[in-house]
């Protein structure tokens, strides 16, 4: 019997109100060029991304579920800047101690207890929020030279991470919260 196959997430879902002034960037960004792929998405870093079938699911909550020992950590959005070589527009955030040691903690963890199911996990060594992805790097260009203008910087506290899952090249239709402590 095949096993079905999905994707996964590990994601930085800021809080509101830094949420809901990203979802403006994403807007303001659709309102002047147009829709283009990640300007509708859900404002979040991502930590790790990787494809499992479902049949261990379980074993990845319980996997996950261990990052709740880790304690709160600040991240800081530094502003507007963009990966040319991907024509992607973003957020940069302080790829600082706290955050580089936590994203490899994360990295080892999942190493660790998933290398055996998981034949490829990515994870993020240039934390960052996408506001969009974009058709060259001339459009790349405009995009920074009008967002530069009203720069934006923010930092918030790390309070849980959200695991997320979808079928292939699906909608994201199912996440788990996992608390941070103290």
């Amino acid at each position: 019997m095949k096993q079905l196959i999905r994707e996964y997430t590990l994601r930085i879902v800021p809080p509101n109100p830094i949420y809901e002034h990203v979802l403006g960037l994403k807007g303001k960004f659709r309102d002047i060029f147009g829709k283009y792929q990640y300007s509708s998405s859900k404002p979040h870093v991502t930590m790790a991304l990787f494809r499992m079938e479902t049949k261990y699911e379980e074993r990845l909550v319980n996997i996950v579920t261990k990052l709740s020992k880790e304690k709160y950590f600040t991240v800081d959005i530094l502003g507007i800047n963009a990966f040319y070589n991907a024509h992607v527009l973003l957020l940069e955030i302080d790829n600082s101690k706290d955050i580089s040691e936590f994203f490899h903690k994360t990295s080892a963890l999942f190493n660790e207890e998933l290398n055996d199911v998981v034949p490829k996990i990515f994870i993020s060594k240039s934390p960052h929020m996408t506001i969009s992805k974009v058709k060259n790097k001339a459009m790349l260009d405009d995009c920074l030279e009008l967002f530069k203008k009203q720069p934006y910087s923010n930092s918030f506290i790390v309070k849980e991470l959200i695991l997320t899952s979808r079928r292939l090249n699906q909608t994201w239709d199912w996440e788990l919260s996992i608390p941070l402590s103290e």
